[in-house]
């Protein structure tokens, strides 16, 4: 199933080609052709090894789906994680490294992650005993960039958390929202303690006194340079996005209610005029962007979180169901309960 929608600005959520290349490496190690790998991706080895080089989330699903096919492994990603030490995750990785505890690290993390791919945001919650880190998939995921990606991350905490914090034994407990997929409990080290399959969200749990730990490698002065650096790096990122991608980005994110542009314009420090001169000199207009991030959201609402009509209609803002119906035939061709039935005629992903 491909739920990403199909304007070039609505497949923005951009993945660092870097670990691509990892990807690719272990893929080699077992015999595979990396040829074979990024055929009909559009992406080429020379693209994936530039400096500071990103890909979409329609090439890395097309990559992904080549990968699993010829590897026959789902956890790609449990796989890819065992190998990211902190110096692989570039800026971002060097400048967590020189924070001076976990919380500085985590906060780094949850606010640049876009550096490492825009396809997940973090989000930290701490408490007086336990805190966690929810890791929300972006609206139109598909399901098998979802596994890799969250994959990927929960294997290189394992790997960070016993690099960083070994001596003082850390234990993370993990709840997916995934079915149990056999293979992955084995796939685990040591600071990984438990793993809970069919939850509401993808979380990292771990004992808040973990937070406070200084690290080996803290320097202040080190770690001030490399937010800077980081800074600098996500407003490039942005700059090669374009105004629509960013836009339709920042509409994905919202609250659930749509926002008007009026709200956006001020959010974003500019006026609304402003918004529709840069989306029309990208060929976008406002009302298409805004529409077609609603009908993503109202599609991961349907097929991801498993919300009836009724209440994708009311998080999306609708007075009534009846109206939203409307809305999505429009826009799908279909209404809901047709869409609905299609998906559990054809679509076998969990």
């Amino acid at each position: 199933m491909n739920l990403t929608a199909s304007p070039a600005w609505g497949d923005a959520g951009l993945t660092a080609s870097r670990y691509l290349v990892l990807l690719l490496e272990i893929l080699e190690s077992r015999g595979i052709d990396a040829t074979a790998v990024l055929a009909g991706s559009g992406l080429s080895r020379t693209a994936l090894e530039s400096a500071g080089s990103y890909v979409s989330a329609s090439e890395l699903q097309k990559l992904l789906a080549n990968a699993e096919r010829l590897s026959n492994d789902r956890l790609l990603g449990m796989a890819l994680g065992k190998q990211l030490n902190l110096s692989a995750h570039g800026t971002i990785g060097f400048t967590g490294m020189t924070a001076a505890n976990a919380r500085d690290a985590i906060a780094l993390a949850v606010e640049d992650f876009a550096l490492v791919t825009a396809l997940v945001q973090l989000h930290f919650a701490e408490g007086a005993t336990q805190s966690r880190i929810t890791i929300q998939p972006a609206p139109g995921l598909d399901p098998a960039s979802e596994r890799f990606v969250v994959q990927t991350l929960i294997s290189s905490i394992d790997l960070m958390g016993t690099f960083l914090l070994g001596q003082y034994q850390p234990s993370f407990r993990i709840d997916l929202t995934w079915p149990q997929e056999p293979g992955l409990q084995t796939c685990l080290g040591a600071a990984i303690s438990s793993l809970t399959f069919d939850q509401p969200q993808h979380c990292i749990h771990l004992s808040s006194h973990l937070l406070d730990i200084p690290f080996a490698l803290a320097d202040s002065r080190a770690h001030a340079q490399g937010r800077q650096r980081c800074q600098r790096e996500l407003q490039q990122l942005q700059r090669q996005q374009g105004h629509a991608a960013r836009l339709y980005q920042y509409l994905l994110q919202q609250a659930e209610q749509a926002p008007s542009i009026e709200d956006i314009a001020s959010a974003l420090n500019v006026s609304s005029r402003t918004v529709h001169r840069q989306l029309e000199a990208e060929g976008v207009g406002f009302r298409e962007l805004l529409n077609e991030a609603r009908m993503t959201r109202a599609r991961h609402y349907l097929l991801r979180e498993g919300c009836g009509i009724t209440e994708t209609a009311h998080r999306l803002g609708y007075q009534d169901s009846a109206n939203f119906t409307r809305a999505f035939k429009r826009h799908m061709g279909m209404t809901p309960s047709a869409y609905l039935r299609q998906h559990d005629s054809t679509d076998p992903s969990p």
